[in-house]
């Protein structure tokens, strides 16, 4: 409904399809929110997200002048781009990417303090340091 399939429209599916636009990508790490997906690319390190992005989740910034909340297709999270990103975990409505260094970074919803951002931030639209954190290993989101 909200094109987390990331098939490029909201149409449900019935079983299983390949993400054309993907295609030759080595996945690593994938997680699903409430309805969105963030993918880690094995080689590269390239992190890709798609669906509902009402609160920031995809890390894109915001609002897409043509899709409005929705990212049907996978889009590369440029702020990610050179942080060697391991694995990401997704919560309802927010993300956390975890680097090969141990940084954690947050974005999405964070009223309720999820981000790990204080209670200041509501919501993040792109990646944010979670500061205090260091040599992470591992990042959990429900």
């Amino acid at each position: 409904v909200n094109g987390q399939l990331g098939h490029g429209d909201d149409s449900s599916q019935s079983r299983p399809m390949h993400v054309k636009k993907l295609h030759g990508t080595y996945v690593s790490s994938i997680a699903c929110g409430l309805a969105h997906t963030v993918v880690v690319s094995e080689v590269d390190r390239a992190v890709f997200s798609w669906g509902w992005d009402e609160y920031g989740q995809l890390g894109h910034g915001g609002w897409d002048i043509f899709g409005g909340n929705k990212n049907r297709s996978p889009r590369a999270i440029k702020d990610l781009q050179d942080k060697a990103i391991k694995q990401i975990a997704c919560g309802s409505s927010y993300t956390l990417a975890l680097s090969s260094r141990g940084d954690v970074f947050a974005f999405g919803w964070g009223k309720d303090g999820q981000l790990g951002l204080g209670n200041s931030a509501k919501e993040r639209k792109t990646p944010t340091l979670v500061k205090g954190l260091a040599g992470v290993a591992l990042v959990a989101a429900c």
